[in-house]
């Protein structure tokens, strides 16, 4: 007769802490949109706000490489949140992007919009 171990494998620890992760990289998000409401014309605003979104994309791709290599319950809901919380990062990386060209080129010279659009450097 075999016994069945106590202790998780380092796969399923992999797919746990994957899922830790990605919880962080949600908690990230939420504090990003919390950013983005408000007026960040100073540095420190715009700085913030790039550093989260960079900070979330890089535990939302860590956690996914977790979720990947691990096992268990919770690969999937890992998996599945991480790839929601990329998306997330793309659109947000694309809406920057957008937004820069447009105060490049002028075309938010009629409205009073405040965004985060200072470059790093």
């Amino acid at each position: 007769m075999r016994r069945k171990r106590s202790s998780h494998g380092p796969r399923r620890k992999a797919s746990i802490v994957g899922f830790i992760l990605v919880s962080l990289a949600i908690a990230l998000n939420m504090i990003l949109t919390l950013v983005m409401h408000v007026d960040s014309s100073d540095d420190v605003g715009s700085h913030t706000y790039y550093a989260l979104v960079a900070l979330m994309t890089v535990l939302a791709l860590a956690s996914l490489l977790l979720g990947i290599l691990g096992k268990g319950g919770t690969r999937v809901p890992t998996i599945v949140w991480s790839c929601i919380v990329l998306l997330t990062c793309f659109f947000t990386l694309v809406g920057i992007y957008k937004a820069m060209r447009a105060a490049e080129t002028g075309l938010l010279a009629p409205y009073s919009v405040s965004l985060p659009l200072r470059r790093l450097g």
